[in-house]
């Protein structure tokens, strides 16, 4: 079984790159290092790539598609936010619309035409919210089309956002409450046996990811917790945006203050040996693994902490060789790249 990640990267020279840490079996590959503007690529298990781009910024943007050093340009009238499954089925936001691109073009429904997901898995079933810019909440709901028919799968009440789904159709997104005074979220997961909001020591964070075996991470508070069986881990003490494959692999950002900019991060478990890798400069380094047991989802209880240890093994140190952050996709890929005829 092979692993594929993507990245929006750091642009850096011959020197720099070189001294970036890699899991063996992996590969750099830059898609995109124009300079034009990119925004939001996807990735899917067969090297496939989808991203909206506009040569200057404010332009129209319009989606492009990437196979293995072949790109192709899908719209012609604007497209934001694409996605892509195994199937190589897209879909993305075309002003107020999701549309769909299988043997061939599709309307879905509407759309935030700001909004920043939407989401297919492998059975070509779609996610994505609608938005109501109504009162100091903001609602918007989460649609689901299931081949078929869309279905609303949440209330209207909070500003429930950024869906993702995995191929048992389970979905999770996160809930606003934007009428509290500072805002608070919850984690929903929504399954076949019911739904249920994800406990978190954090009051604020989002943007989670959910993989096929059930497996839920996210952003808290500028940390990243992860979820199984009902129970809430810390996993690191400073990270954003995680997405998490499968394999149970988890690819993420963090902020570097010394030099400005975002650097990449891989957390490793496929292996057997969970591990960390961004750079091979490191600082002074401290472990930093704690793991936080939670109660079933049913509100937020207080964290217990147990003992430090490195299977979640993440450390404080930063690499220091990161250049320039530039809109560019970059993608890690195996070697093995194709999974349909070309």
């Amino acid at each position: 079984m092979r692993t594929i990640i993507f990245m929006l990267a750091v642009l850096c020279p011959a020197m720099c790159l070189g001294q970036i840490e890699l899991p063996e079996g992996f590969e750099i590959v830059d898609v995109v290092s124009d300079g034009d503007t990119v925004r939001v690529p996807a990735i899917n298990n067969c090297g496939e790539i989808v991203f909206s781009q506009a040569a200057v910024e404010h332009e129209t943007k319009e989606v492009y598609h990437y196979d293995n050093g072949r790109f192709e340009r899908i719209t012609f009238g604007g497209g934001v936010f694409p996605d892509i499954n195994d199937l190589g089925t897209m879909v993305w936001c075309c002003g107020t619309s999701i549309l769909m691109l299988q043997d061939e073009l599709a309307y879905l429904g509407s759309c935030a035409a700001w909004q920043a997901t939407v989401k297919i898995n492998n059975l070509n079933h779609v996610a994505w919210f609608w938005f109501e810019p109504v009162g100091c909440a903001y609602p918007s709901t989460i649609l689901l089309y299931d081949g078929e028919d869309v279905t609303a799968i949440s209330d209207s009440v909070f500003s429930n956002q950024a869906p993702e789904l995995n191929d048992y159709d389970d979905i999770v997104w996160t809930a606003h409450d934007f009428c509290q005074s500072p805002w608070t979220y919850e984690i929903i997961l929504h399954t076949k046996s019911g739904e249920v909001s994800l406990p978190s020591a954090e009051t604020q964070g989002g943007v989670p990811s959910i993989n096929n075996a059930g497996q839920v991470v996210w952003t808290a508070a500028h940390t990243i917790e992860s979820w199984e069986e009902g129970v809430t881990t810390l996993l690191t003490d400073w990270g954003d945006s995680p997405s998490l494959n499968n394999l149970g692999d988890i690819h993420f950002i963090r902020w570097h203050d010394e030099i400005d900019t975002w650097q990449a991060w891989y957390y490793q478990v496929s292996t057997g040996t969970p591990t960390f890798t961004a750079s091979r400069t490191t600082v002074a380094c401290t472990t930093v693994a704690t793991s936080t047991t939670m109660e079933k989802p049913s509100g937020i209880p207080s964290p217990m902490v147990t003992t430090p240890t490195m299977i979640v093994g993440f450390t404080t140190c930063v690499a220091s060789a990161m250049a320039t952050l530039i809109s560019t996709v970059t993608s890690i890929l195996t070697t093995s790249r194709h999974c349909r005829p070309a």
